[in-house]
Parts: structure tokens; sequence; C-alpha cells
């Protein structure tokens, strides 16, 4: 397991390399990157869906789009409802729409019937080479598709007590801002699921200018793998410049 706020997700997969040098506005892929933010249909917690998605949607090296399983209004915590841009019968009818990433933030009914239909969509995205990103307890959702089963994770602080009980199949891990273990990174609350996709390669740490945080943003994320996935590796942090887990 590596440690440290300025070597997290990015410098384990693939186009991450210490050295490179990437134009901040052009995606090293090729391609936008897709970004999927999944949304409940009974309630999603505001902050865990705005603050990363407008991380994400500040590059044009994303494209970036709001999925859910009807286009009815969605409710928000402490915002207002949200419309969906895209069902998830239409991503899944759409290539081009196939997510390299999906956001999960935390639901108000996490392991709901009602939210069925997400955790069973994010769970065929994840199984087709998606990467995914549990911001807060959105941990929750990703536990109770059993993705998480045999991996290392956080969550909010409030919740690990309970996790541990509930799931005890996962390695939750405490004093966390974030973990990331394969193609699964969970994170300790919303200023801590800004970091991941905000931390720089080991060669630049410290505090990131926008620019170079959108650079790493991009290597974090994909894209999504047309081969085997290579062998796990897990990476975690405890401190950052992002402000407190709380």
């Amino acid at each position: 397991m590596r440690t440290g706020s300025t070597d997290a997700a990015a410098a384990s997969l693939p186009g991450a390399g210490p050295d490179q040098t990437v134009n901040p506005e052009v995606s090293p892929h090729g391609r936008p990157l897709v970004v999927a933010f999944v949304v409940g249909t009974h309630g999603t917690v505001a902050s865990d869906l705005l603050a990363p998605y407008d991380i994400f949607a500040s590059s044009p090296a994303f494209t970036t789009f709001v999925v859910a399983d009807t286009t009815a209004p969605a409710p928000l915590e402490g915002g207002p409802a949200v419309v969906a841009t895209h069902t998830f019968a239409a991503v899944d009818a759409d290539p081009a729409l196939a997510p390299d990433l999906v956001v999960v933030p935390a639901l108000t009914h996490p392991t709901g019937t009602t939210e069925a239909p997400l955790r069973n969509w994010l769970t065929r995205q994840h199984d087709h080479g998606a990467k995914v990103l549990g911001v807060c307890s959105g941990s929750l959702v990703l536990a109770a598709t059993g993705m998480l089963d045999g991996l290392d994770a956080t969550s909010h602080w409030s919740r690990i007590s309970a996790l541990e009980a509930d799931r005890p199949a996962v390695n939750w891990l405490r004093g966390r801002r974030y973990v990331e273990d394969g193609s699964v990174t969970t994170t300790a609350a919303v200023t801590s699921g800004v970091q991941p996709p905000s931390t720089s390669s080991p060669s630049s740490p410290g505090p990131l200018r926008p620019n170079e945080s959108r650079t790493s943003i991009r290597n974090w994320a994909g894209p999504r793998p047309r081969r085997p996935s290579s062998p796990r590796t897990t990476s975690s942090s405890t401190t950052g410049p992002w402000g407190s887990t709380t």
C-alpha cells in the first residue's frame, strides 16, 4: 500500500508516469474521457454530486453527464432536483456513452430496492471496464453491489463501524482521506472526494494549480481499459491540501 496525498490514483494507472508532460487542455488519450455521475431515484447528496462534477466538467478533456434510471426530476439533499442527461438504458444502448469513470455520490437509500436499477447498472459498467469513484458515503452503494468485497476501502468516519459489521468482506480503513484499490477508489468525505482526481504524480508534491489538477484527473480516470486489467494495487492517503474530512 502506498500512502501520501500526492501519490494516489494517478501514479498507478496507465499514462501516469512521473515524467509525463500533458497539455492541460488536450486529452492525452486521443479523445475526451467519458465520466458518468449517477443520481438516485429517491435522493442524492447534492455536494457529493456537484463538487466532483464541477471539477471534471471544467475541462474539455472530459465528456460529463448525469445518468439515472429515468429522466424524471431526481431530488437532491441540500439542492434542487436535477434531470438526468441520459437513462441507464440509453447509455447501455449507445457505445459512445460507455463511461471510462462512474462517480457515485451518497444516496438517501443506498441499499433500498428503489435503487436496485442504479446498483445493477453500476455493476455492469464496472464489469465492462469502467473505473469507479465512490464519494463519501457513496461507498455504501459500492458495498451493496459486492464490488468492494476483498478490497481495501474507506468511507465517512461516521459510517465505518456500521460498515465493518454489515460488510465484513471489505477491509475498511479508518483515518484515510481516500483509498484506491485497483479500479475502485473510495473517499472519506466530499472534500476528500476532490482529492483523488486532483492528486499529482510523485514528482510533483504539494497543492496543485488548476491546470495541474486537470492533467492528473485525466491520467487517473482512464481511458476505459479494452484489455484485461492489470494486477491489483492499492494506495491511500491520510493527509492533503484539500481541507478536513468532516
